[in-house]
């Protein structure tokens, strides 16, 4: 579950995408069924 605070705002499957916004850049989570999470600055 991904969130900046303490209460999940999305739940990741394998093959879902989440894109994080912060004040450095944005970012994009994906996760995988190896179950792994890559995690990508756009």
């Amino acid at each position: 579950m991904v969130n900046d605070s303490f209460a999940p705002a999305v739940t990741l499957f394998p093959g879902n995408e989440f894109v994080l916004d912060t004040s450095q850049g944005q970012y994009k989570l994906t996760c995988t069924f190896e179950d792994s999470m890559h995690i990508e600055k756009m």
